[in-house]
């Protein structure tokens, strides 16, 4: 999946300073419409992070509301196991943040259906 591609499990949480380190690169390069990083130099952590900000997290909830194939439903619900992959509290906060600010019922409707 995305974690081989892009320099490990940033869910082992090894240290909490790296977490602070690269919660704060997010913040600072999501805030700007352009990051030129190789894609090498990035970590799950930091490509999630620039997904969510390109709308990611809000694509993955209109797929999968109005996904017109099984195929599309399918490849919708990868888009959001690879965005919360490793356990990206960024990324969490992102989705909880879409789910109580708009109408999810439709979504969940959809997932449980």
């Amino acid at each position: 999946g995305i974690n081989a591609e892009y320099g490990g499990d940033h869910g082992n949480d090894e240290e909490g300073e790296q977490e602070d380190e690269e919660e704060d690169w997010c913040t600072k390069n999501t805030q700007s419409n352009t990051v030129s990083v190789a894609r090498d130099d990035l970590t799950l952590f930091q490509v999630q992070c620039l997904l969510d900000s390109a709308g990611a997290t809000e694509l993955f909830i209109k797929l999968v509301i109005s996904a017109s194939s099984p195929a599309v439903f399918h490849e919708s619900l990868q888009l959001g196991i690879s965005l919360l992959e490793g356990g990206n509290p960024l990324i969490q906060r992102s989705f909880h943040e879409r789910f109580v600010n708009q109408n999810s019922e439709q979504f969940f409707n959809t997932i449980f259906t």
